[in-house]
């Protein structure tokens, strides 16, 4: 019983470290995005004035 407990209790880990893993990895994604659209709008700024 214990023992089963355990188990159900580390694969909830993990399933927890891998969803966080992809949670960071979209987060990173998009921050990267997001700075090279803040990047190209600034260059357009530029060039328009």
């Amino acid at each position: 019983m214990v023992q089963k407990m355990f188990h159900d209790f580390e694969q909830g880990l993990e399933n927890l470290r891998s969803w966080m893993d992809t949670v960071e990895t979209n987060l990173q994604r998009s921050l990267s995005i997001n700075t090279l659209n803040a990047n190209e709008l600034r260059n357009h700024q530029q060039a328009i004035i």
